[in-house]
């Protein structure tokens, strides 16, 4: 049988794709789901509302799941609706941080957070997570109380910064010239170098230092909520 110079340039082309394509891989590139919700941060008072909105990216599904966390297991954070309402609870959490997250119903794997900080109108009396520094916003003057203090302690510095991460600015320095240890507790008062400012949200921590300047222990930070004057 004679074949064609068309009919060999067509078995030629097989042969070409069999040695050299034997293998291919398609590569489908899909989108990445995102959410951001608005607003990033809010203050909200004690049994009032906040909005939030979220909008998904990647995905024409914008439906969401609301949730709200924060109270360490044991104050409530609030709540939220399915709609984004959040509503602060009657007492707020020390520390007064809640978070709201939305859950994209396209893809689980995909959320966005905002931060709230529940403010209080009558109670600014804050804790650390270890319960062992306590501090209340008296608004010209702050009350400070500890336990757990290291033996050997004779000085105590506290500190306080906009951030539980610092820079720190040390705000006040009790000591006994005798090398007796503190007393449990001090006022925060103008008469410092550093005055105090209740009208600003700080965190302050505590270090407890020996005669010798040898640091003992530093306490977790709290944060100290500034007064907030009702409407």
């Amino acid at each position: 049988m004679k074949i064609s110079r068309y009919s060999r340039v067509v078995i030629s082309l097989v042969w070409f794709l069999a040695l050299h394509l034997t293998s291919f891989t398609v590569e489908v590139s899909l989108a990445q789901v995102s959410v951001t919700i608005t607003p990033a941060q809010a203050n909200v008072l004690v049994n009032l509302t906040q909005q939030f909105t979220a909008t998904v990216s990647g995905t024409p599904d914008q439906s969401v799941t609301w949730s709200v966390l924060g109270g360490g297991g044991r104050f409530s954070p609030g709540t939220i609706d399915t709609t984004g309402l959040y509503t602060a609870p009657s007492i707020a959490p020390p520390p007064p941080f809640a978070t709201v997250r939305a859950t994209s119903v396209a893809d689980p794997s995909a959320s966005g957070s905002a931060s709230v900080i529940v403010r209080d109108i009558r109670d600014y009396t804050q804790a650390n997570v270890d319960n062992d520094l306590i501090g209340i916003n008296n608004g010209p003057y702050l009350q400070f109380t500890w336990s757990k203090l290291p033996a050997g302690t004779t000085q105590i510095v506290l500190s306080r910064s906009s951030d539980s991460s610092g820079p720190w600015t040390s705000v006040l320095i009790s000591e006994d010239p005798s090398g007796q240890p503190p007393v449990a507790s001090f006022l925060y008062t103008d008469h410092e170098p550093v005055p105090p400012d209740g009208a600003n949200d700080y965190f302050y921590k505590m270090d407890a230092f020996s005669a010798t300047g040898l640091l003992l222990k530093s306490y977790t930070p709290v944060f100290i909520p500034k007064v907030v004057v009702p409407l």
